[in-house]
């Protein structure tokens, strides 16, 4: 947790000196602040798939609609870190188009859950 931390911190305070003496360079040092903050984070992120994936088994829940609460997870985080990355350059509008394809995603690949839904709806409807 520290080491997480540290880099944080070393990155943002050389953040703060780079934009001040050479700011072409600043989202590159940025982009590799993150990458080193990942390596660091990848562990628990792994753990924390690898939960889901065991909670998921034991409650007897389908396991392609694990693997798509999982991938939907990771397409927010590549989101929110990619649009985060263009609000930092700049690039406000860039960045709400980041978002607004995550989005689009994350609903297309949530497409056999939707599937699934609506067809349980009709046949409680039709049972009724």
């Amino acid at each position: 947790m520290i080491k997480i931390f540290s880099v944080a911190v070393i990155g943002a305070v050389s953040f703060v000196l780079l934009k001040k003496y050479s700011p072409e360079f600043t989202v590159i040092f940025e982009i590799g602040a993150v990458v080193f903050l990942i390596f660091f984070i990848y562990p628990y992120l792994c753990d924390l798939i690898d939960l889901i994936k065991t909670y998921g088994a034991d409650s007897g829940v389908n396991a392609e609609y694990i693997n798509i609460i999982v991938k939907a997870l990771g397409i927010s985080l590549v989101t929110q870190f990619s649009s985060d990355m263009c609000k930092d350059a700049g690039e406000t509008a860039l960045a709400s188009k980041t978002e607004f394809a995550g989005k689009v995603i994350m609903i297309a690949s949530s497409v056999p859950i939707i599937k699934t839904l609506f067809e349980l709806t009709v046949r409680l409807i039709d049972a009724g």
